[in-house]
């Protein structure tokens, strides 16, 4: 997961999903964000759906009338320091504000340590809580044969 793709296409599927599983199955939802550093890219950043709300909007309506926002807010400051942690505006937005959602912080590093101690916080969160579902969110993806455990990229 990376902040500057917040509000993005996949954000709007990912949180309906977990919108609609909260409603089934339990609302103490621990997300596990796996924050990476941004790249200069802006390839994963499709917000083309905001241009049609007809088709989108009426999935959900909250979802996607708060993403709008934060998307337009990182319109209005795109290339401007600092740079505002657009996570934190889904942390507060009002379709999570009905659940018991619990957000582990921190950006996870490309290094074996770094992502040990953040998934060692995960592990004491879990033990601690009462929670029903753990939504783990990999930038891209979790394993690959070309990149052994623990090694960089």
């Amino acid at each position: 997961m990376k902040n500057q793709y917040v509000g993005d296409v996949n954000d709007y599927r990912k949180y309906g999903l977990i919108d609609l599983i909260a409603q089934a199955f339990g609302n103490n939802i621990l997300f596990v964000w796996m924050l990476t550093e941004g790249t200069k890219d802006n390839e994963g950043n499709d917000i083309r759906y905001l241009l049609n709300p007809g088709k989108y909007r009426s999935f959900n309506e909250i979802l996607f009338d708060e993403l709008k926002k934060i998307v337009l807010k990182k319109i209005e400051f795109a290339g401007q320091e600092p740079q505002i942690d657009y996570i934190k505006e889904i942390e507060k937005n009002a379709l999570f504000e009905r659940y018991k959602f619990v957000f582990i912080d921190g950006t996870v590093q490309d290094n074996f340590e770094s992502r040990s101690k953040y998934f060692e916080k995960v592990y004491a969160i879990v033990k601690e809580s009462d929670i029903d579902i753990i939504f783990l969110d990999p930038d891209n993806g979790i394993e690959t044969g070309s990149v052994k455990r623990g090694k960089k990229g």
